[in-house]
């Protein structure tokens, strides 16, 4: 762990793993003006996308040195604020004008069927005279003059779609066997392997797009998102050299979080996307409690394992409009179906193998990663493709193996052999610090994205911009260091909401009992920057408040397992809808509290005697008479459910104090909620990342409230929590008695009732003050802890409210 916020150096424990295959001292292209041989002065050959051989040619090295671009030595390798330090040297920026590019019009597509088959190497039928002018595996995107492919499309089986298709317009069919009902003088072309038949028919319909960019893959089980976006920021900035009229690159993005052209999102078909109908929640900044807003407007999100037809579609549609560089994430899923096998890759990057999937029924490890090694096989040219391995991943010595015609790039956050690894780093709640220690020198990056496992996403994008070439041109290491750092957010991972409050806000889409676990243990490891702990450095999260649900789709066995998860990994549980769709909510919450303790579970049921079914239950399913005690049981255990997401939100934020760390678990990056309404599953509009932030900015007024102790939930009058300690879990003390006839609940719960509760509609007035909450006597819960000001000094918390300041961390302007 970090000691009074200073770097620290990491261990050097190797991982147990053959040597790695890496980069070695051959490889490296020496300055031939060095006389120390500093790894400075090194510029590796796989960056060059050239052969590397040590009995270079003298005019064979001039050119290759100054492809490479090294300048002067600058910085002493520490970390400074900006990030663009480091004891290496950064390649001179092209000094080109950076003009934003300008798309091209992707071309009409019109073949003779027995041309397309020709091309696609089979041999035409005795009609296949025919005009195809597409080609399609779902029948309900099928147009006159289309080419039908009878496979299995979300759940059906193609053949049984065929007449349909032809209905539709179909201009020929291509079937696994002969199929019924089809009408007359249409084309049925019967081939054996349908699936490899789709791969390349696509191809030779959309002209071998991969060929013509340079194509970066991300494989593994985990990581590949966010490796996928940093990749993808180190391109799309970069002035491209020789490029006339000059030019950024332009860079495109197949993936699960968006498949997009430069700016531009496209759909499922490679074509630019546009809404269909004005998007009701553009001016919104969230939505409201018990009520979604209609989901229309939005983008359709990507499938998660595109199939061999539209990857080809999503490649054409990067490629017609004239991407230099396309990004694909290669979902484990339809790998060994050979859905990629039609992509020319030229650098395949893997992240790890390690099950994270949301299923019961999975795959063993082993089965996983000889699927990914599948794709590394495939790589077959040693002068222009690259492999990029993690060493720390317990199967690396099987992708070198199978990488093993081409050269390999590797990288580890612990073993210093490798070529790319880390030399230090800093992980706090505001951003990553990391000194990347490369064949070239150290880089110093400053990434605005947090946790641990993003450390394994800037190693794998750092040896990624070494390893490729665009346009025969390497990828200077500054591009590398500034692209990185620009990339500011990945929609739904570790994503932190930061409105200068005095605790920190992350929101990820962790849907898996595994993601959920890595998720809390990255967060642990978090650390607050001086900014926000009043000149402290290196201060700890003190705990962890969670709200997660378990999504209605998903196996139900796996909701013990997160509940299990959430309750060893957190301080604080929120149970709350994700997604509940056609499962009654309150039976999810059943599923998922049986992952707690057994002592928890053993207090529940004491609470089911005096009332049914217990405290681990929504509050509005508890009549209101037994609402004191199931609050008192609650505030024990630090357990609580709101099924009103908009609601748990809240509650979480709220209740959150100086050094806390408010974790919104499941959603992510999916800005919308399925629940069952009228018999039929709706979807209304529902973001995490935009209820917390209003959250943030809205309760802000109540945080230095005098007349409200928010330390815990519920939120009760200052000195009420004392006075409600029980003698056994669930039972009030006798002489408390009076006193449940008015029992405050000015906390959430009082929002059903009480108007003047309601915040949502509150101003902005207000500053962020004394985290510990507004209490009279300083001590509201009883814990011997007094109300402490971020200074950490007892306060009044009005003050704060009077000095109007955004955060106790500014120096009040005397007046």
């Amino acid at each position: 762990m970090l000691e009074d916020g200073e770097l620290f150096p990491v261990d050097d424990a190797a991982v147990d793993e053959p040597e790695a295959t890496g980069f070695s001292e051959d490889d490296y292209v020496r300055d031939a003006t060095g006389d120390d041989g500093h790894l400075s002065e090194v510029t590796p050959a796989g960056a060059l996308g050239t052969d590397l051989s040590p009995d270079l040619a003298p005019d064979e090295l001039a050119e290759l040195l100054a492809r490479a671009e090294l300048p002067e030595e600058e910085g002493d390798g520490e970390l400074d604020e900006e990030g663009a330090g480091f004891d290496g040297e950064l390649d001179e920026e092209v000094d080109i004008e950076r003009e934003a590019p300008e798309l091209l019009e992707p071309p009409e597509r019109r073949y003779i069927l027995s041309d397309l088959l020709e091309l696609a190497g089979y041999e035409p039928g005795e009609r296949s005279n025919v005009a195809v002018t597409g080609i399609q595996t779902d029948v309900t995107q099928v147009l006159p003059g289309d080419l039908f492919v009878c496979v299995e499309c979300d759940g059906r089986d193609g053949h049984d779609d065929a007449a349909e298709a032809v209905e539709r317009g179909a201009a020929a069919v291509v079937a696994a066997r002969e199929v019924a009902d089809v009408a007359g003088g249409t084309e049925v072309l019967v081939m054996p392997d349908v699936p490899d038949a789709v791969s390349r028919l696509a191809v030779a319909f959309y002209d071998a797009p991969s060929e013509k960019m340079t194509v970066v893959g991300v494989v593994g089980s985990a990581g590949k998102s966010t490796t996928s976006w940093y990749v993808r920021g180190i391109f799309e900035d970069w002035a491209l050299p020789g490029t006339d009229p000059p030019r950024v690159c332009v860079v495109g993005m197949a993936g699960s979080l968006e498949n997009a052209v430069d700016v531009l999102r496209m759909d499922r078909q490679g074509d630019l996307w546009e809404p269909e109908e004005e998007d009701p929640t553009l001016d919104r900044d969230c939505s409201a409690p018990f009520h979604l807003a209609p989901y229309v407007g939005k983008p359709p999100p990507p499938a998660e394992a595109p199939d061999a037809l539209e990857i080809q579609k999503l490649l054409a549609g990067m490629a017609d409009r004239g991407a230099d560089v396309a990004v694909v994430e290669c979902a484990s899923e339809g790998l060994d179906q050979g859905r990629l096998d039609a992509v020319d890759f030229d650098v395949l990057v893997h992240t790890n193998v390690m099950e994270l999937s949301g299923y019961v029924d999975v795959p063993p490890l082993e089965q996983c990663a000889a699927t990914q090694a599948r794709l590394f096989r495939r790589l077959y040219d040693p002068q222009r493709q690259r492999a990029v391995i993690n060493l720390d991943d317990p199967f690396a010595a099987l992708m070198q193996e199978a990488a093993s015609a081409v050269p390999v790039v590797t990288y580890s956050l612990y073993n210093r052999d490798a070529d790319v690894s880390v030399e230090r780093l800093r992980l706090n709640m505001e951003e990553t610090q990391v000194l990347v220690r490369t064949p070239v020198g150290t880089l110093q990056i400053n990434s605005p994205l947090v946790g641990r496992q993003n450390v394994y996403n800037i190693l794998a994008a750092v040896a990624t911009g070494l390893a490729t070439t665009v346009r025969g041109q390497p990828v200077p290491l500054k591009t590398i260091v500034e692209g990185i750092e620009a990339t500011e957010d990945v929609p739904g991972r570790m994503h932190v909401i930061d409105e200068e409050q005095p605790f920190g806000v992350i929101v990820d889409s962790a849907s898996t009992p595994v993601a959920l676990s890595r998720l809390l243990d990255d967060v642990r490891d978090l650390q607050f920057m001086p900014r926000m702990v009043g000149g402290r450095v290196g201060t700890k999260i003190r705990r962890i408040i969670l709200v997660v649900g378990c999504k209605g789709d998903r196996p139900a066995a796996l909701r013990p397992l997160m509940g299990e998860v959430a309750h060893y990994k957190a301080d604080i549980v929120i149970l709350t809808n994700d997604n509940p769709r056609d499962v009654p909510p309150n039976e999810i919450v059943s599923d998922t509290v049986a992952g707690y303790s057994e002592y928890i579970l053993k207090h529940n049921a004491i609470e089911s005697s005096a009332y049914s079914p217990g405290f681990l239950q929504d509050p509005g399913r508890t009549a209101w008479t037994s609402l004191p005690f199931y609050w008192d049981a609650c505030y024990q255990h630090k357990r609580y459910v709101m099924e009103d997401r908009w609601m748990a939100i809240r509650w979480a934020i709220g209740t959150a104090r100086e050094n806390d760390c408010v974790v919104i678990a499941g959603k992510g990056q999916e800005d919308f909620q399925d629940i069952l309404t009228g018999g039929e599953i709706a979807r209304g509009w529902f973001d995490d990342k935009v209820e917390a932030r209003n959250a943030v900015v809205r309760v802000a007024q109540i945080f230095d409230a005098r007349w409200l102790d928010r330390r815990d939930l519920p939120w009760v009058e200052p000195g009420e929590r004392k006075r409600a300690r029980f003698t056994r879990p669930g039972i009030f003390r006798r002489t408390f008695e009076k006193q449940l006839e008015s029992y405050p609940l000015y906390g959430p719960t009082a929002r059903r009732s009480r108007g003047d509760s309601d915040f949502r509609d509150a101003s902005d007035a207000g500053a962020w003050g004394a985290a510990g909450g507004g209490v009279e006597d300083g001590d509201a819960d009883g814990d011997g802890e007094q109300a402490r000001g971020l200074e950490g000094e007892p306060r009044d918390v009005l003050q704060a409210v009077g000095a109007g300041r955004m955060g106790p961390w500014e120096e009040e302007e005397e007046e």
